[in-house]
């Protein structure tokens, strides 16, 4: 394992958070990229049902994970400030999934504002304290989901074996 001995742990804590605003803008860069590869169905082939499925398949993420990938690319598309935060590095992927549920163009601001100041554990239990609040179902977001393509792959019909 790398060791970092010439780095005071002050240092080292700074390395860490420099690092992980790379990382947020490198996925922001990725997030970007996957909502014009969404927008022009570039990933249609046999046997491919969506992007998340496509992306699940590319990249070794979880069908769930893949999923939440992609809805997250295209919401963006109507979330600026979320998106120039996230480009910057100054929120996590895990911050703009939990914004991106909740947010509208009316009140981006505040909710960039709120997640600058919030881990991306305690944005979830927020946003799920304004979905109950706002009377939003689980069943609700599944058929939302349906409705903009990011429902689960169905399953492949197993083959029958040649004999």
């Amino acid at each position: 394992m790398k060791t970092f001995p010439h780095l005071s742990d002050e240092q080292l804590a700074d390395e860490i958070v420099t690092w992980a605003g790379r990382l947020a803008a490198g996925e922001a860069e990725q997030s970007a990229l996957l909502a014009d590869f969404d927008r022009r169905e570039a990933w249609a082939g046999p046997g491919l049902l969506s992007c998340a499925h496509w992306l699940a398949w590319r990249t070794g993420l979880s069908p769930g994970a893949a999923r939440e990938r992609v809805r997250v690319a295209r919401a963006l598309g109507d979330l600026p400030h979320v998106e120039q935060a996230y480009s910057a590095g100054r929120l996590s992927f895990s911050q703009v999934r939990a914004v991106t549920r909740v947010a509208s163009s009316a009140d981006e601001h505040t909710w960039v504002d709120v997640a600058r100041h919030a881990t991306g554990g305690q944005l979830e239990r927020l946003v799920r304290g304004c979905a109950a609040r706002d009377g939003t179902s689980r069943t609700r977001r599944i058929r939302k989901r349906r409705r903009t393509g990011c429902a689960r792959p169905r399953r492949m019909p197993k083959m029958a074996a040649s004999s």
